[in-house]
Parts: C-alpha cells; structure tokens; sequence
C-alpha cells in the first residue's frame, strides 16, 4: 500500500515538472510582450517584468511551503552546526 502512495506522489511530482516546462517559456514570453506593450519606450523593462513575476511565483512558493510544508526532521536528529566566532 505504501508503495503505490509513493507512485502516486511520484507522479504528481513528474506531472508538476512536465507543466512547469511547458507553461515556464509561455508565461516568460507572454510577460516580455507585456512589459513590451505596456512600457515601449523602456529597454530595460522587457528584462525586468518577466524577473519580477518570477520573483513573485517564487515568494508565493515560499510562503506556500513554509506554512503548509512542516519539518518532519526530529530535534533529537538534526545535526549541529558548529559555528565558531572569529570576531574574539
């Protein structure tokens, strides 16, 4: 039973990869038109307006996983990170 619930989570996880590379270039394309339509005496915004909906996506991505994703890691197995002070 466990092993199909892998499986299945296997393939949602190949099917999200598989609409990212699709829609990814799309959703790129489309939002340099618009920084093209919206801003035609800029050259600098065509660059910048696909960079800042990335950016969003990614702070959505973010802030989805850290409020729904909890750690599963026990406290008693994490590794210390030995940090050492170089200001002595």
């Amino acid at each position: 039973m466990l092993m199909y619930i892998y499986l299945f989570f296997k393939a949602w996880i190949g099917a999200a990869f598989s609409l990212g590379f699709i829609f990814g270039p799309l959703l790129g394309a489309l939002s340099s038109q618009l920084g093209r339509v919206y801003w035609p005496e800029s050259t600098v915004i065509f660059f910048i307006f696909p960079a800042v909906i990335s950016l969003v996506l990614s702070l959505i991505n973010i802030a989805f996983i850290s409020q729904y994703c909890p750690e599963t890691l026990p406290l008693s197995k994490r590794v210390r990170i030995l940090r050492f002070n170089f200001l002595l």
